[in-house]
Formats: structure tokens, sequence, C-alpha cells
């Protein structure tokens, strides 16, 4: 089934555009602007980087932006590495053991 953007991921994308890695906007400002609440801003923007938009957030940075491609590869690596950590961590929790290779 092809993914087809609505209403709310369009605003949200335009709003986006706007912002890049020298401005950013707070994910407050964002779903207050987009006349939305918290949790459907964040399903939006999860739907838009699954669409290939490089919408980028860093917790040493506070907000959003659309990123570069470097930016974006960055990223990318940040949370693949953070998903193994979690992932590593509930294993372990578990008392179970999984073993995992990731292609770089």
């Amino acid at each position: 089934r092809r993914w087809r953007m609505n209403k709310l991921d369009a605003n949200i994308a335009a709003i986006l555009a706007a912002y890049d890695s020298d401005h950013h906007i707070s994910r407050r400002m964002l779903y207050t602007v987009a006349d939305c609440t918290d949790r459907s801003a964040r399903a939006s923007i999860h739907r838009l980087r699954n669409a290939g938009h490089h919408i980028i957030s860093d917790p040493s940075q506070s907000g959003y932006w659309i990123g570069t491609d470097d930016e974006w590869n960055a990223f990318c690596d940040r949370e693949r590495r953070a998903a193994l950590n979690r992932l590593h961590r509930k294993t372990w929790e578990n008392g179970r053991q999984l073993r995992i290779e990731v292609e770089g």
C-alpha cells in the first residue's frame, strides 16, 4: 500500500521547510503552529521521515529542522545506535542472549 501525505503531514512538512541546522523549531512551537497535539506532530514526523524527509532532531540541540544529507546520515547512525543499545539493555534485563550483526 502506497503512503499518501495527509493534510497534517503536508502542513508540518511546509512548516519545517523554513528551518535548517542554524534555525530550529521546538516541538511545542511546531504542534502549536500546526494546530495539532504533540502526539499527532510526532506521528506525522515519523511518517514524513519514513517517506524520505530529512527531519532532524538532536538532544544536544533543541527542536527540529530539515537536515543536509550529512546531518541525515549522522542522525540515522545515532538513532540506530540508540535502538541497538535499548535492545541490548532489554535483552539483558530479560536474561536472554541475543546476537546482532549490523552491516555498515
